[in-house]
């Protein structure tokens, strides 16, 4: 992840130093002309920075906010009874994210500033050994999450993701802003232009309210007005979470769940690749039931833990074992494969080697029961999920391992809805990082598999960067919502003009050095970029 957000980085600052360069150029050859073209369009560029502005939607935002004045009036003193909690929340909400960071980074601190020797007494085992700090952990016994992260393609989320989180930072930005220019009309301050931009990645959006009709009117009503867009991200995250919550009983009639997990991607690298394709539904997986996603994760640690334990064997019927019988003595003790001719390759593609457990459970004690058998029959023939000793199988079965199978190299069944089972011999970490699965299994051929996962992550972005609109814009510190009003909060109090002016340079400087102390963890975190 983190070489391709390298990858992207570059890319950006190649991109906008090219667009630096022909604007320096086109600017240096046609001067006033070119400054008249970006003048007339409401263009303006900077370094790393594109921004756009029109008068077109004025007439739209008073149109609208002249509608239902009175509905509007009570929509935003609504917005303002939030807005102004949001503005006491916010503070909290760092004090609490900056402390969970703290808690995370104690353990990299402490290996940056206290040697791991003393006296130089196992040095060299300590230099690769963890710091012995104990990390801060939660009540459940985990170490603490901040409450806010810094969002950073490639590396705190996946760099696929990009497109969700462009799109929901404009989706939020736009009704922010809509909010302050819809308000503004209905306490009367005019609107004087809106527009958007871009700084290096991350998109935005303003609007231009006229400064002395906003002056004009009374405190209150600019507060109605400074609290309008976090109330707006408050609306759209409330609706993003009940569409979240709800979004199986949404989807119920052209996706059906329950019964399977459809495969919504495959890897271009993974193994399975020619074996499964998008629309397939995975019913189990080593006779592991798959229902959900939840089930996904429960089958293959189970499969992991089983053969830890010893239960690594197949219960295989005794006419079959013997079928396959095979009088074979390895020749070292790497010589797993009794399907193998002298040169020690493989003759049938479609056959393992198994032995019966309880004769030696490694090929290298002799002829322990060695059986060369079809795969694929074998497991249709298997009474139970793995065995560990001949007791575990019925009376008519032998209990079987596979010589070739290890920890990491395993045989893993897995059967489809309608189809034959694939049947995987590998590493179990091709399968779980090679599938990209989905609980909702289309209905028809009219919808996508990946379409459930495509809105289910585009709620949960919009959920994200409203919540963070919400609150960090109410922060009263400089340039944010939350700073004007706060001062328009405290001269609707109608507090003596020297106690206001205090209060307020305090709370704001106390606020913006949180902030920035908060900005700075994160990015200590981002270069740490080592905790679970």
């Amino acid at each position: 992840m983190a070489e391709g957000a390298t990858q992207a980085a570059t890319a950006v600052c190649i991109g906008w130093f090219v667009i630096a360069v022909v604007d320096f150029l086109l600017g240096l050859t046609c001067g006033r002309r070119y400054s008249a073209f970006l003048a007339t369009r409401n263009i303006e560029l900077g370094l790393g920075q594109l921004r756009l502005r029109t008068i077109r939607f004025n007439r739209y935002f008073f149109r609208l906010g002249r509608f239902q004045q009175r509905c509007w009036a009570i929509w935003f003193g609504l917005g303002t009874i939030v807005g102004v909690v949001a503005m006491v929340l916010a503070p909290v909400v760092l004090v609490v994210s900056l402390w969970s960071s703290f808690q995370l980074l104690l353990p990299h601190l402490w290996a940056v500033f206290v040697p791991s020797g003393h006296d130089g007494h196992h040095a060299a085992a300590d230099a690769t050994m963890p710091v012995a700090v104990p990390r801060a952990a939660s009540s459940g016994g985990h170490p603490s999450r901040p409450v806010l992260t810094a969002i950073v393609p490639g590396v705190t989320v996946p760099l696929s993701h990009f497109g969700y989180l462009f799109l929901t930072i404009v989706v939020s930005a736009l009704l922010h802003e809509m909010g302050h220019a819809v308000a503004a009309v209905v306490e009367g301050v005019r609107v004087q232009g809106f527009g958007a931009f871009v700084f290096f990645i991350y998109p935005g959006a303003f609007v231009e309210l006229h400064p002395i009709h906003l002056g004009l009117v009374r405190p209150i009503q600019q507060l109605r007005i400074y609290c309008a867009g976090v109330w707006h991200n408050t609306i759209v995250l409330l609706v993003a979470l009940i569409l979240t919550w709800n979004l199986p009983g949404l989807l119920l009639l052209a996706y059906d769940r329950g019964d399977g997990l459809a495969v919504a991607d495959v890897a271009p690298q993974s193994p399975l690749r020619e074996s499964l394709a998008d629309g397939d539904v995975i019913t189990s997986i080593d006779f592991c039931t798959l229902q959900n996603g939840k089930d996904w994760m429960r089958c293959l640690n189970q499969s992991h833990v089983m053969y830890q334990t010893g239960r690594t064997g197949l219960c295989v019927p005794s006419a079959l074992m013997a079928s396959g019988h095979v009088s074979w003595t390895p020749r070292h003790p790497s010589d797993l494969d009794c399907c193998a001719d002298s040169a020690g390759h493989s003759y049938l593609s479609s056959h393992l080697c198994f032995q019966a457990a309880g004769q030696g459970a490694h090929p290298t004690r002799g002829d322990g029961g060695f059986s060369c058998l079809p795969v694929r029959q074998v497991i249709a023939t298997s009474a139970v999920r793995r065995c560990s000793q001949l007791s575990d199988c019925n009376s008519d079965h032998f209990c079987a391992n596979i010589t070739a199978e290890s920890l990491s190299t395993r045989l893993l069944a897995i059967n489809r809805k309608d189809g034959w089972p694939v049947l995987f011999f590998g590493s179990m970490g091709d399968v779980y990082r090679g599938l990209t699965l989905s609980e909702y299994v289309p209905r028809s051929e009219m919808v996508h598999v990946a379409w459930p996962a495509v809105i289910d992550t585009s709620l949960r972005y919009l959920s994200s960067i409203s919540a963070a609109f919400a609150v960090l814009n109410m922060l009263p510190t400089f340039s944010m919502d939350g700073e004007f009003a706060f001062g328009s909060l405290l001269r609707a109090l109608e507090l003596d003009e020297g106690l206001r002016e205090r209060v307020e340079a305090v709370t704001t400087k106390t606020c913006g050095a949180l902030l920035s102390t908060t900005l700075v963890a994160e990015f200590i975190k981002l270069w740490f970029r080592r905790w679970p």
